[in-house]
């Protein structure tokens, strides 16, 4: 069981590592911005990223090539 868990923990820190160099390559915080929503899947398990503004609170960049000021179930479900 051990092995299993170290084994997952490696596979995890890998897309993560993968995922942190893509976007340190990234100039543009739009395109950084656009490559963490469609690349967040990788590392967590998800369907669909949205990344929001804090103030105020509205998707910045959402994966799957949806527009960001589309509204969908997910910007309803955290009430965006």
């Amino acid at each position: 069981m051990r092995d299993a868990q170290r084994e997952a923990g490696e596979f995890l820190l890998g897309r993560l590592v993968r995922l942190c160099g893509a976007l340190a390559a990234t100039a543009d915080p739009e395109q950084a911005g656009q490559l963490l929503a469609n690349r967040i899947g990788e590392v967590l398990a998800c369907d669909r990223a949205v990344l929001v503004s804090l103030a105020p609170p509205r998707p910045r960049h959402v994966s799957d090539g949806i527009a960001a000021g589309e509204r969908t179930a997910l910007a309803d479900a955290i009430g965006l």
